[in-house]
């Protein structure tokens, strides 16, 4: 192969290199399950049994007791038929789920045993790559159960314990780039939250149970004596949580009392890329320039 050509296989070779996109990706989850609800007499001896009775009284939870909704988009397909939401039945099965080429999303509530209660039992996810065609990237998904908050009946002088296992998980793989303003983060949680009349038949009384995890990036630095700067390195990051939400709705009257019980999860994400060789593209580019020097000196010694 003459010099010419020999150069310019190098230089195609180097060329691909750098045309070869970088990539980045994040992903999200969160779920509940192991709903519970757990009644406690406080007063044994007025003849009355604890119970707790799921009630309907708006006529909402035959149609809209529960809710799941998926949703992905990137730079050149936007969210085209990467969308779907669905309403079910409080006690349904019910699922979302949505996807383009660079990003997937999911979510999912489990049929309950009984019809018309709580399954307790739901799940988000995600993820999500982008390359230097694919730009900003992202997905979220989320489920609700009820949708509207779902009514229930407890009688007098009873306490109502809800709990339910939680898990959540985020992770990024870049994290965030100064020089190219690359960045990505990702995040999911659970809560449950129930609320109603107040213990005493008056008033109000509320309460909540939320768990998180969040993923942007972390970083280190180091010191330079010399020029007196400093110098940050950034790091993709990953969390993950597991615990018990709980809740409790307390009714200390003589009649039953009205609550209402809502239990919900979510995932969401976002990365991007920018068209910057990684190192080792860097490296290899140098060694090509290399070559092509040594042979151009090469030439001119004969």
């Amino acid at each position: 192969m003459k010099p010419f050509f020999k150069k310019l296989a190098l230089a195609g070779a180097i060329a691909a290199v750098f045309a070869t996109p970088a990539m980045a990706a994040v992903s999200a989850s969160a779920s509940i399950s192991n709903f519970t609800v757990t009644l406690f007499d406080l007063n044994p001896t007025d003849g009355i049994a604890a119970t707790l009775t799921w009630t309907d009284p708006y006529g909402y939870n035959h149609l809209y007791g529960n809710f799941t909704q998926a949703y992905t988009y990137d730079t050149p397909e936007g969210h085209g038929t990467g969308s779907a939401a669905n309403y079910g039945a409080l006690g349904a099965a019910n699922t979302s789920s949505a996807s383009l080429s660079h990003a997937t999303a999911t979510a999912t509530i489990a049929a309950a045993a009984v019809a018309l209660t709580p399954s307790g039992t739901m799940s988000a996810s995600g993820s999500a790559y982008a390359t230097t065609t694919s730009g900003s990237t992202s997905f979220y998904a989320y489920a609700y159960e009820p949708y509207y908050y779902s009514s229930f009946k407890l009688s007098a002088n009873t306490l109502a314990v809800f709990t339910a296992t939680a898990a959540t998980q985020a992770a990024t793989t870049v994290g965030y780039d100064p020089v190219t303003g690359q960045s990505e983060n990702a995040s999911a949680s659970a809560q449950l939250s129930v609320s109603g009349t107040g213990a005493s038949g008056n008033g109000s009384q509320s309460s909540y149970d939320l768990m998180s995890s969040s993923a942007y990036h972390t970083y280190d630095y180091t010191y330079d004596p010399v020029t007196g700067t400093y110098q940050y390195n950034y790091f993709p990051q990953s969390t993950s949580s597991s615990a018990t939400l709980a809740g409790s709705f307390v009714n200390t009257s003589t009649g039953d009392l009205t609550g209402n019980l809502q239990i919900y999860v979510q995932a969401t994400g976002n990365t991007n890329v920018v068209a910057v060789p990684e190192p080792e593209s860097y490296a290899m580019f140098l060694a090509g320039l290399g070559i092509i020097g040594a042979m151009a000196r090469r030439r001119r010694s004969r």
